[in-house]
């Protein structure tokens, strides 16, 4: 059974996709079941602990329906500073060997944005989740 399957979700990089930037799949495969997308999560801090806390809130919300992190079928992250990338991709690093212990990620668009609703916010990173059963 592929990393996700159990969860109906599985991240593939096809024969043609380009070569990878980071820590993401080309492609979620996602089996039929109920789909959910998560708001756009942000949080107050410093660079690195909001984006340790953003993946904790998305943690928490995935709990709170009966999910885990092996259900996310793909992220959008936003960054007010396109400086703040080579940070993300650091913190990225550290987090998602343990919240996707089977080494696939899912798919995930970057965007830099002028701002976020609160200045303060560096980032915010939404998500689309299948839930189990």
């Amino acid at each position: 059974m592929a990393d996700g399957e159990a969860r109906g979700v599985t991240y593939e990089n096809p024969p043609g996709s380009g070569k990878l930037l980071g820590l993401y799949s080309h492609i979620s495969r996602v089996e039929p079941g109920t789909t959910i997308h998560i708001a756009g999560q942000c949080a107050p801090g410093d660079f690195p602990t909001q984006v340790r806390d953003v993946f904790a809130a998305i943690g928490a919300i995935l709990k709170g329906v009966g999910g885990d992190y092996e259900c996310i079928a793909k992220f959008t992250t936003y960054l007010t500073d396109a400086g703040d990338i080579d940070a993300f991709m650091e913190e990225r690093k550290k987090l998602f060997p343990k919240l996707f212990p089977g080494g696939k990620y899912p798919p995930n668009t970057l965007l830099i944005v002028q701002r976020l609703v609160k200045p303060e916010f560096r980032i915010e990173v939404e998500a689309v989740a299948r839930l189990p059963g």
